[in-house]
């Protein structure tokens, strides 16, 4: 029998002689040869399957781990086994559980958040909850780990955090109190060990660490603190929720949370949120699934090599082109839908379970998130996608077999044409240039930064339609070691195999040089614009008064050598929530100190406020910071602004600092809005009703001085200063003050493990904070990027260089037998993975940094992340120089390990 063999290739389909029918024949036996050699290379079929199904397990693990801020995900955690949770609008404690239960059918169960006060080595104010004893198991919003439920008012149970902190085990006695009468003490008995809801604000028990029946020990000053659980079997209907309303009571049914439309006018504030959301899944899914397709090109090209003389035999037996092509593309779409069914389910459990395994470990509880099945079936389609296209490189070289070469067992360096280096050449130079004009003519608004960032994807593109010619270059090293000739030769031969290696190591290393750009470049502009709060080493308190009153004592009474001293701010800062004890307002020019004051505390209420009589307050006020006069010198002012602070006079600073104004003037200024001539007025006003009475104006000399002519720490308050007027001059003028921190100054540094301490038993209100300088993102985050970035170029030299050391392997052999040493086999591999590796990052740091110097210009000149107005460019060259020689290193090592066995040496025939 004589077989016929077209020397010229597979042939193509005669469109006349294909019926309906043969396309879909054509491909169901292409499924099934795929299917087949699925099978036979398992090892092969699975490094495939967990490059492209690994993206799609991290996409629907955080898309279904974000979940867990919803609301209907929170239910049980808001809810526990009640229909409602209740709460007064003003007055909290004001209610009982019968009261509240006369206005709705059901059992109400009252439960108080707060703290409580326990002894262990000191008074600690601990984070409670208290609701009778009986209600406890039932209530289902406790999940107890060891122990028992309490059967006595006087058991307590305790969070394993609390436990681990404070060395406290089951039985033990721990005398507890309320802050309101902290003499009087009653022993509290720890009889379990449980787990709260995290702490996220949305639950009756979120964040607390002791459970009581003892309400009565456990103070608050907040009444949105203080729920009514309400058990029945029927929902909270919504006209229950508006009668409830009517008595000044906020209810919350868990009926209507998990039907949101039976809420007439539900608010959809949350629209732009998702849609932001999903715009971050997508730029992040898709990149993940293109860095999968790029690594999966390899193993496609080896898949399709080792079935090249398979197919030669087809191909001469009058096989078309298309059958061909569709052999491959049908293996890669059956890999495509297993990787993307196994990682989308992995991810579905994976997010479901991630924030129940969390709060676990973490001694708390969540419920499981929500199952996101849109995104899982996108996924999906999309995992399937990324194979076949992964693989339709590979495929289109099928249908160009040379058959004689491959019969006989011949590879031949395939054709570089001109026209893609060319074209690459020019998208990548325009995608740059138009990138790099937007991003410097500061564009404030998100469509340029749209247009920057396609440009910046068609730079991307544009280097890898480059990278066939470089490889092909590689292979013309004639005066280079025998090694790296070699490697360079056998990279030029496979460009099927190496520029899907080395387009996967350019974008890795090309969004790292973005990223990194950006991060530096904003932390730059932050670390130049950071005030110290106090001196280096040193800290401050800050909370509520009584808080930072209480905090103060704890810390004379552990450190008596520490000095602690109050600094006060004129008016109340309002800091607690509470309503302002009183204020003071600087007055505009052009108001009187009457309409000043109604503008500072009564814009929302009085229809006569006038907002430009307003001094810019917020909650926190653009405060006027009492300085004590010996530490007027601490301040850092110059010398002029100095005397008038001495003399009597208040300093502002122009602008306020903590005042974000961006490219655009600032809202608020001293000289502009306050200063006449050298003096400015300042008017306090004290409560009267619910209003304010305002006091005698008071006029005084005054400096302006800007934020640069700071040179010392602002004392905590920087974050929203104006200006400062010495404690004497504030007595003298009459104006009201309250206390707004500590400065806490130790005889040497305050280490981390002091601050630790003390924040665990202060009041949780109040807080140490210690002066350590600016902390920018680049260290952290700058070692994540470079793990990632890393990580993906060393796993795509590795695959490329395995897969070319299979293949090599007779010709390994080969010279092995013949009398090459060992050493040049280690160092061919060892070379593969570097060149790989080397011009991969280069070419990727060639883009990746002048697209981030276009974002990084954009960033600063606009008022996208907070730009300043002021160029700032700060490039990480040491992350960019340890990603390329460490990754460079680390891939050869690693190459040079996996050829160290010595091959077996087999005659070759033919």
């Amino acid at each position: 029998m004589t077989t016929q063999v077209d020397l010229v290739g597979p042939r193509r389909a005669d469109p006349s002689a294909d019926p309906a029918g043969a396309w879909l024949n054509s491909w169901l036996l292409a499924l099934r040869i795929g299917w087949r050699e699925i099978r036979r290379a398992r090892g092969r079929s699975a490094l495939i399957m967990i490059m492209v199904g690994a993206p799609v397990l991290l996409i629907i693990a955080g898309v279904t781990w974000n979940n867990s801020s919803s609301d209907q995900t929170l239910v049980p955690e808001r809810f526990g086994n009640a229909q409602a949770v209740i709460q007064a609008d003003k007055d909290g404690a004001g209610w009982t559980a019968g009261q509240v239960g006369s206005l709705i059918n059901g059992q109400v169960v009252r439960v108080a958040g707060g703290e409580i006060g326990l002894e262990i080595g000191d008074q600690l104010r601990i984070t409670a909850v208290g609701l009778p004893v009986g209600e406890m198991s039932g209530s289902g919003l406790f999940r107890l780990r060891s122990g028992h439920w309490p059967t006595a008012d006087d058991q307590i149970m305790i969070t394993k955090d609390l436990a681990r902190r404070h060395n406290l085990r089951l039985g033990a006695t721990v005398p507890g109190f309320s802050w309101h009468q902290a003499s009087r003490t009653v022993d509290l008995h720890v009889v379990g060990i449980v787990a709260l809801p995290e702490d996220d604000g949305s639950g009756p028990g979120g964040g607390a660490d002791v459970v009581t029946g003892r309400s009565q020990l456990i103070t608050t000053d907040d009444p949105s603190q203080v729920s009514f659980l309400v058990y029945r079997a029927a929902p909270v209907s919504y006209d229950e929720v508006r009668r409830l309303d009517l008595h000044g009571l906020d209810a919350t049914s868990r009926y209507l949370v998990d039907h949101p439309e039976l809420v007439p006018g539900q608010d959809k504030g949350d629209d732009q949120q998702d849609s932001s959301w999903i715009a971050f899944y997508v730029l992040v899914g898709g990149g993940l699934l293109f860095e999968a397709m790029l690594l999966a090109g390899p193993a496609f090209a080896i898949s399709a090599a080792r079935q090249r003389h398979t197919m030669g035999l087809i191909a001469s037996n009058g096989a078309l082109r298309e059958q061909l092509r569709r052999q491959l593309l049908g293996q890669a779409l059956l890999l495509g839908v297993l990787a993307g069914a196994i990682g989308a389910a992995l991810g579905l459990v994976t997010g479901r379970y991630i924030s129940v395994v969390y709060a676990w470990l973490t001694g708390s509880w969540a419920a499981p998130n929500a199952l996101s099945w849109s995104p899982a079936l996108v996924a999906f389609l999309g995992a399937a996608v990324a194979a076949v296209v992964a693989a339709l490189l590979p495929a289109r070289g099928v249908g160009k077999l040379d058959l004689v070469a491959v019969l006989r067992r011949r590879t031949t360096a395939t054709r570089t044409r001109t026209f893609g280096p060319v074209v690459g050449s020019i998208v990548t130079a325009a995608g740059l240039a138009v990138a790099l004009v937007l991003g410097f003519a500061g564009a404030p608004a998100m469509p340029p930064r749209y247009i920057m960032g396609a440009c910046t994807a068609a730079a991307f593109i544009g280097a890898m339609l480059i990278l066939p010619w470089l490889v092909t270059a590689l292979g013309r090293g004639g005066r280079l070691p025998l090694s790296i000739r070699l490697a360079g030769r056998d990279i030029a031969r496979q460009v099927g195999r190496s520029v899907p290696a080395m387009s996967a190591v350019l974008v890795a290393s090309g969004m790292f040089a973005v990223m990194g750009i950006a991060i530096a470049s904003d932390d730059h502009a932050q670390a130049e614009a950071y005030t110290p709060f106090t001196t280096m080493g040193q800290g401050t308190i800050q909370g509520p008064v009584e808080d930072m009153q209480t905090a103060a004592n704890i810390i004379r009474g552990r450190h008596p050598d520490w000095r602690l001293t109050p600094h006060s701010s004129l008016g109340d800062p309002n800091y607690s929530g509470a309503e302002p004890t009183s204020t003071v307002a600087l007055v505009p020019k052009g108001c009187t100190a009457q309409k000043a004051v109604i503008a500072e505390t009564q814009a929302d209420t009085d229809p006569d406020a006038d907002s430009r009589c307003a001094s810019g307050r917020s909650d926190y006020g653009e405060a006027v910071t009492v300085v004590p006069d010996a530490q007027i010198a601490s301040l850092g002012l110059p010398d002029a602004a100095a005397h008038v602070l001495a003399g009597g006079g208040v300093v502002l600073v122009d602008p306020p600092l903590g005042l974000e104004c961006g490219p655009q003037p600032c809202a608020l200024s001293a000289r502009r809005d306050y200063l006449t001539g050298n003096k400015v007025t300042l008017v306090g006003g004290l409560p009267k009703g619910d209003a304010y009475v305002p006091g005698k104006p008071v006029t005084l000399t005054a400096a302006v001085i800007g934020r640069a002519d700071l040179s010392g720490p602002q004392l905590g308050w920087a974050d929203s200063t104006i200006g400062w007027i010495s404690a004497d001059a504030a007595t003298k003028a009459d104006l009201p003050n309250s206390v707004v921190l500590w400065t806490v100054d130790a005889p040497h540094p305050i280490t981390t493990a002091q601050e630790q301490a003390i924040n665990e038993v202060v009041p949780s209100h109040a807080q140490l904070l210690v002066e350590r300088g600016f902390q920018g993102q680049l260290a952290s985050a700058g070692r994540v990027l470079l793990g990632i970035a890393g990580a993906l170029v060393i796993v795509a030299a590795l695959i490329s260089t395995a897969l070319s050391q299979v293949e090599a392997r007779p010709d390994l052999a080969t010279l092995t037998a013949v009398g090459a040493p060992p050493g040049l086999r280690r160092r061919f591999a060892a070379a593969q993975a570097a060149i790989l590796v080397l011009v991969g990052i280069v070419a990727g740091q060639v883009v990746g940094i002048t697209a981030g110097i276009a974002f990084a210009a954009s960033n600063s000149r606009g008022d996208f992340g907070g730009g300043s107005g002021q160029l700032t460019i700060a490039v990480p060259w040491q992350l960019s120089v340890l990603l390329l020689v460490g990754a460079v290193l680390i891939a050869a090592l690693l190459a040079v390990l996996g050829a160290w066995r010595s091959p077996s040496m087999t005659r070759r025939l033919g």
